[in-house]
């Protein structure tokens, strides 16, 4: 209790009880979100960025209250900012697509390629893209799942986490999905870590830390998650329940060393864009209000309301003293377009220019998107402005050069976090449902499983600004040697063997088709005037390699 409060409290006890219990309160709330300087500015009870912050706190020390601030935040944008929502869209598209793919890597055990094995395991892979989604089949309230990697995700990018897990199904389930194997994918709502668990249900010498159980090497035993109340809103909170480390799946993007949990991507730029919103609203309003009055009146002399009807009684019998009414001589309660202001006793009509002081609005705005594409992985300014109109060609490829490095980055972070674990589960039940069958066996596996896990993932690429040059040097760094079919065909996005198959078949159809061969050098592009000219090399060179010969018997 400082001297104010106490002077009030001497006059009025009753305000001074309240200004105390109000501040007990802000005090509470500080201890619970870390004060109100406490890490990620955004998670401020203010809104606003406060004092700046030197103390030194972990990710891990992070009050899981700001953590949920934030999150909520995220959300609140994706659901109602375009320019947040252009963002995760954005980047959905470039590291996810239409889906990740793997190419396996398998290989014998001479470390020769494994082709059948590889090609099981595509087919395998192809085969649980419809009907994996624990909630049901595309269109009967489950994904594919592809759709399930983008809701991976957009969950990790708006609230930092996302969980999964696979669960086991019934030979009929199985086979009304059409699933090669008895296996689907359920995501975890990251929501339903039990952060605020009871520690005596942890087990002797385990640390406990927002839902995830720790060893003492610090290594994570189990994860606690609450049950859905009500499963038709997803309401969380129910009995906690443990589940081991090893059946549920983590994705989140680390930043710190040790760090448990992940943080909302978009923390950095959740001010600037309430930034945005708060002046893109100013300035409506400014125009809403520059439009509402357009004239000002100056009443005669005598008259003591301004209004359509002009008789005396009206305008001085009945007056209840007040100015402003509107074309009917109603009171006018609120400023409404095209409204006439009573200015007072003069006669005179003046007229308002309804000018908006926009402050170069458009320029601030735009330096705030830029500032916020900066702080998101793999995002352009001009994608988030949807503004291309300064754009140059040097520029934009700029751009793409210094964001596809980072989008890349996230493609491999996702594939490793999410893709290949289940990849991993899936082929090993392929293998146990003899899927595998004539190509390897249960027994030949488990000696050296890691021979036939490996894999190559493979999202969207770069797309070109300018695809010719971009195609004609990949041209010539194969044809000097300095790269191949698989690593070209990788850059975009293409498997080197389906491509050799597909110009086989090609040449086979038109064979057996009777095309004439000059069919062919058109699509391939092959010069006709090329191919005489090495037939006529070739047949010299035969020619003379004869005449030498007979020179030598005679010889």
């Amino acid at each position: 209790m400082n001297a104010l409060d106490r002077l009030i409290g001497y006059f009025d006890p009753a305000r001074g009880a309240a200004r105390l219990q109000a501040r007990a309160t802000m005090d509470q709330i500080d201890a619970f979100t870390g004060g109100p300087d406490g890490p990620y500015a955004a998670a401020n009870k203010n809104q606003g960025r406060g004092r700046i912050n030197r103390s030194v706190m972990k990710e891990n020390q992070v009050p899981v209250e700001r953590l949920n601030v934030m999150r909520a935040d995220s959300w609140n944008l994706f659901r109602d900012n375009p320019y947040c929502r252009k963002i995760v869209r954005s980047t959905e598209s470039k590291v996810i697509g239409k889906g990740m793919l793997p190419q396996s890597l398998a290989i014998n055990d001479d470390g020769s390629p494994a082709v059948e094995f590889r090609n099981r395991a595509k087919e395998l892979w192809l085969a649980i893209q419809s009907g994996f989604d624990l909630r049901g089949m595309p269109g009967q309230g489950g994904q594919t799942f592809a759709g399930l990697q983008r809701l991976a995700l957009r969950a990790t990018m708006l609230g930092g986490n996302a969980l999964y897990k696979l669960v086991p199904v019934d030979s009929a389930e199985q086979l009304r999905r059409d699933l090669p194997v008895p296996l689907v994918l359920q995501l975890i709502d990251s929501l339903r870590l039990a952060t605020n668990l009871d520690t005596s249900m942890v087990s002797d010498g385990h640390t406990f830390h927002r839902g995830i159980e720790l060893d003492a090497n610090g290594q994570r035993v189990r994860y606690w998650l609450t049950t859905v109340t009500d499963g038709m809103l997803g309401v969380m909170g129910g009995e906690a329940k443990p589940f081991p480390a090893n059946e549920i799946g983590h994705l989140f993007l680390e930043d710190d060393i040790d760090q448990l949990i992940g943080s909302p991507w978009f923390a950095p730029t959740l001010i600037g864009l309430r930034d945005v919103g708060d002046i893109e609203h100013n300035y409506q309003k400014a125009t809403a209000m520059a439009s509402c009055v357009v004239m000002g009146v100056r009443r005669p002399t005598g008259v003591r309301r301004f209004g359509l009807e002009s008789s005396s009684e009206t305008q001085q019998g009945t007056a209840d003293g007040t100015d402003l009414t509107d074309s009917d001589g109603n009171t006018i309660t609120k400023m409404q377009p095209g409204m006439v202001v009573d200015l007072g006793k003069d006669g005179a009509l003046e007229s308002v220019s309804p000018n908006i002081q926009t402050g170069n609005a458009e320029a601030f705005i735009g330096h705030k998107l830029r500032a916020t594409a900066c702080g998101l992985p793999g995002t352009k300014s001009s994608t988030v402005t949807g503004d291309y109109r300064n754009s140059s060609f040097s520029s934009e490829r700029s751009a793409d050069n210094d964001c596809w490095p980072e989008i890349e980055t996230l493609q491999d972070w996702f594939a490793t976090g999410f893709c290949q674990p289940i990849f991993e589960a899936v082929v090993r039940a392929g293998v146990l449902a003899g899927y595998f069958d004539g190509v390897i066996d249960a027994t030949e596996f488990s000696a050296a499983p890691g021979r036939y896990l490996a894999a190559k993932w493979q999202g969207p690429i770069q797309l070109s600004i300018n695809p010719v040059d971009d195609t004609n040097a990949a041209a010539l760094r194969m044809h000097h040697g300095l790269s191949s079919l698989q690593m070209e065909c990788a850059k975009v996005s293409s498997n080197w063997r389906d491509i050799i198959r597909d110009n086989v078949e090609v040449r086979e159809a038109a064979a057996e088709a009777k095309l004439p061969p000059e069919w062919i050098n058109n699509v391939y592009g092959v010069d006709a005037q090329d191919v005489i000219a090495q037939n006529i090399v070739a047949t010299n060179g035969g020619q003379s390699a004869q005449q030498g010969a007979l020179a030598n018997a005679q010889a």
